[in-house]
């Protein structure tokens, strides 16, 4: 009867132990839950001056296409006047605010003529 007793003991100490352990562990879970959370936060916190940066550069470089869309449709227009007003007169097109460089810039690297292209 005494190792009935005993056994049921340490089986209760061990249950116990048990639920304790399980009791930690989604403390502790639930602590690191929330500090990941926080660390989320503050990462997205100090990304937002990049964003902004990123952004006014964007928005420099709109600018500039805006204004020279802009430039290249009023030269198109006063064309159109011109070239309405002088319909037999092929100089009336060819006037030097219609003549719009337009550059766009290469976006892939040149190749070396060994086939490499430089770093």
């Amino acid at each position: 009867m005494g190792w009935v007793i005993l056994a049921i003991i340490v089986l209760l100490v061990i249950w116990v132990v048990g639920i304790y352990n399980g009791l930690v562990s989604a403390r502790n879970g639930y602590k690191n839950a929330f500090a990941q959370i926080d660390v989320q936060l503050t990462r997205r916190h100090d990304l937002i001056p990049n964003l902004v940066e990123t952004a006014k550069g964007y928005l420099s470089h709109e600018r500039g296409t805006l204004e020279a869309v802009i430039t290249a449709r009023n030269a198109a227009v006063s064309g159109l006047k011109a070239a309405a007003a002088n319909p037999g007169d092929p100089a009336a097109v060819q006037r030097p605010e219609l003549q719009i460089d337009v550059h766009v810039p290469d976006s892939e690297p040149e190749e070396s003529p060994d086939g490499k292209i430089p770093a």
